[in-house]
């Protein structure tokens, strides 16, 4: 194994290890209850972590054990957090046929 090789597969397991942390704090954030500021933020950092994993996925040919986990891992957190924002939308800002128009919207 030559040294670019090996320097190649460290960088690449301390990207997909950081960004393993980072879904990690961003379901401790989301698990717990804060402003919708601090939601956005969530979701900013959600798409930051799902391009960063696409980036690994595409540019640096990883197709390890650790690629499809996180890509599963972001999309359950993106339906945690979309189904977070229905419910205080739900709870906080509209009622009754307002949800089924927020549905109908989201899903065109």
């Amino acid at each position: 194994m030559s040294i670019r090789t090996t320097i190649n597969s460290l960088v690449t397991m301390i990207i997909v290890l950081s960004i393993l942390v980072g879904l990690c704090g961003v379901w401790l954030l989301a698990a717990s209850p804060v402003s919708t500021r601090a939601e956005g933020y969530i979701g900013a950092v959600m798409l930051l972590a799902m391009i960063v994993i696409l980036f690994l996925g595409r540019k640096l040919h990883f197709q390890g054990p650790w690629v499809a986990p996180l890509r599963i891992i972001s999309i359950f957190l993106a339906i945690f957090l979309t189904a977070r924002y229905l419910i205080w939308r739900v709870e906080f800002t509209i009622g009754g046929y307002g949800i089924v128009s927020l549905i109908v919207g989201l899903t065109l």
